[in-house]
């Protein structure tokens, strides 16, 4: 037991593991947080938008997750897993700056479509990534420690845009999340090779 551990931890303490395991933290505190926590409170409180339309700009994000997952395989295909990382992050920073400047519901629209696809480009290869550099062995442990921090960020994600919502309001709230996105991609620059 010792050395399974010790084996796990090993392999666990390497740069891009980190990196990885980051990148999945400030993900679910983006995702949770900001898109949603806090988009549909902004739809209500700045356009009073009814149900139905918050329901409908979140499917947006949805949608457009599964149709461009749908092409993920031709996409990694072309471009390496890390481009399209850092791409996902760039993607991210355009999203959460767009949504405190719109000036009606609809075009909050564009932001969503821009989030699914992010998150298309995003999820999919983390966790590629992080089982390339499990041992068959401990792949169960790498994915349990991976959920365990996608947990974190899914917990601080609202937490953290409570604060800054209750400190700099909605506009600012969104503004530090695309920070946060800005932050994660220098971590996949620098860490993730």
């Amino acid at each position: 037991m010792k050395d399974y551990f010790g084996s796990v931890w090993s392999n666990l303490k390497s740069r891009e593991v980190f990196g990885l395991l980051g990148v999945s933290l400030c993900t679910f505190i983006i995702l949770f947080g900001p898109q949603i926590t806090y988009l549909p409170i902004l739809m209500d409180v700045r356009f009073g938008a009814p149900p139905y339309v918050i329901g409908g700009i979140l499917s947006c994000a949805s949608l457009t997750t599964a149709l461009t997952s749908s092409q993920l395989g031709r996409l990694t295909g072309r471009f390496p897993e890390r481009l399209l990382l850092k791409s996902a992050f760039v993607i991210y920073v355009v999203a959460l700056v767009l949504v405190p400047f719109a000036p009606n519901v609809w075009l909050l629209i564009l932001p969503a479509v821009l989030f699914g696809a992010a998150q298309s480009l995003n999820l999919p290869n983390v966790f590629s990534l992080l089982s390339s550099h499990a041992p068959a062995e401990n792949r169960s442990a790498f994915m349990s420690v991976n959920g365990m921090t996608l947990r974190t960020g899914q917990t601080l994600g609202p937490l953290l845009m409570a604060a800054t919502s209750g400190l700099v309001g909605l506009t600012g709230a969104f503004l530090a999340a695309a920070t946060l996105a800005a932050i994660t991609f220098l971590l996949v620059l620098f860490l993730i090779r």
